[in-house]
């Protein structure tokens, strides 16, 4: 009798391992893009495994990717029965419903993902994929939000650290800064809020989006630097097949210490194209003027392009690897504040599970300015470079946690314009 238990024992630690192994190997083959091995892998043990949530939703994924659409479709429902407020589980649905004609259904099923996401990188994939699959709700939406952080910033006024610098112009002599220009570090509380409504037109490619948001940022000390700001954002967006294109009007007024610092006025246009159901490349452009309503000399427009890379393992499997090169300039009266520009930015988005999601950014950027630094007396260079990382911890009924870090450290040639800050806030957000 006891060997018969130690074979039963075996067997079932067999079969535990065979499971384990099954769903490693399936994970695998979606990831490299494999999906028909996937479907051939997992189909065979559906009797098995059907209604087991991580089995149903890796058999969908693969069975959609390699256009075995109505058996998706069983497999996405089951999981979705068993994981009822999962996002990305009811965008797949969705996505094989619309396959399968089924309009209607898909057109609820994805409402009912973006209802359900706990971060906005997630609700706009979504969003993106209604309007690509002609989904979108003809009553339009109105969505608000407001952010309370509070944080610290070790660089509030982006000055360089040392209060002694040596100005050519004056003889090489050693001169001491006020001390306002000298590097400054302060906690500060921020508060945001905002509001975007977005419309479709009557053939649901064509959509409108706007969005108002206002934020203001008060530090614990040196509160002549807290500064406030308003942003306005209208767009037009339009998805044809593969291809999505994007045109947009921006304008935001920055204010320091209660009084109007710059206004920042600019349109900006973007294509984007499918190369495969996982790569998505593109262009931007962008046009704009940039005002400082109490130092006019420093007006400019400014001019960026670039190209963008980004590749995903869908929105089911949502990491998410992106790459942009840009180059530009900015025109100015005074040539020595005017500059070329070149730069690029790379970033990684991680999902951990359907409320756990960490960005990673990290971007670097060479500025060359025309004619000589008058104080300095030489062509000003710039070299500034960025990290990034913020989490996002979905909470219920809305809510969600935001702890973020931002470094930034700018290498000049010119001494004043040297710098480097690192930022920490722990924003709560509510969505409604």
């Amino acid at each position: 009798m006891k060997y018969f238990l130690f074979s039963i024992l075996v067997l079932i630690g067999t079969l535990a391992r065979a499971d384990a192994n099954l769903l490693e190997d399936a994970r695998g083959l979606l990831k490299s893009g494999k999906f028909n091995d996937a479907f051939n892998r997992l189909l065979p043990y559906e009797y098995e495994y059907s209604g087991e949530l991580e089995y149903d939703y890796l058999l969908g994924v693969a069975a959609l990717e390699s256009q075995h659409v109505e058996i998706a479709v069983f497999a996405l429902e089951r999981s979705a029965e068993n994981s009822p407020d999962s996002a990305y589980v009811l965008a797949d649905l969705a996505r094989a419903y619309s396959l399968l004609g089924e309009h209607e259904n898909a057109r609820t099923t994805l409402e009912r993902a973006r209802q359900r996401s706990h971060d906005r990188q997630t609700t706009a994939a979504i969003e993106q994929q209604m309007e690509t699959l002609g989904l979108v709700d003809k009553r339009g939406r109105l969505d608000a939000f407001l952010e309370f952080g509070v944080g610290y910033n070790s660089n509030i006024n982006s000055a360089i650290g040392s209060r002694n610098i040596v100005i050519p112009a004056f003889g090489g002599f050693n001169f001491s800064l006020a001390s306002t220009s000298v590097k400054l570090d302060s906690p500060f509380i921020q508060k945001t809020v905002g509001i975007e409504f977005g419309y479709p037109f009557q053939d649901r490619r064509t959509t409108f989006f706007a969005r108002l948001s206002g934020t203001q940022r008060t530090h614990a000390r040196n509160k002549q630097f807290d500064t406030s700001s308003l942003d306005v954002l209208s767009s037009i967006n339009h998805v044809d097949g593969p291809h999505y294109f994007s045109l947009s009007l921006q304008h935001g007024n920055f204010a320091l210490d209660g009084t109007d610092y710059y206004y920042d006025t600019s349109v900006h246009g973007q294509w984007l194209t499918l190369l495969s159901p996982r790569v998505r490349t593109g262009l931007f452009v962008q046009g704009g003027q940039l005002e400082y309503p109490t130092a006019r000399l420093r007006d400019a427009k400014r001019y960026v392009g670039g190209v963008f890379l980004s590749e995903t393992m869908s929105l089911s499997l949502r990491n998410l690897l992106y790459a942009s090169l840009y180059a530009g300039k900015e025109v100015t009266e005074i040539s020595f504040l005017g500059h070329h520009l070149v730069g690029a930015r790379v970033g990684l988005q991680l999902f951990f599970r359907e409320n756990l999601s960490i960005h990673l950014g990290m971007g670097y950027e060479s500025r060359g300015y025309g004619g000589i630094d008058p104080l300095f007396l030489v062509g000003r260079k710039d070299r500034q470079q960025d990290l990034t990382l913020g989490i996002v911890y979905g909470l219920a009924k809305g809510f969600s946690l935001r702890p973020s870090l931002n470094w930034v450290d700018n290498h000049s040639n010119v001494a004043l314009n040297q710098f480097n800050r690192l930022e920490a806030i722990l924003n709560v957000r509510k969505d409604f």
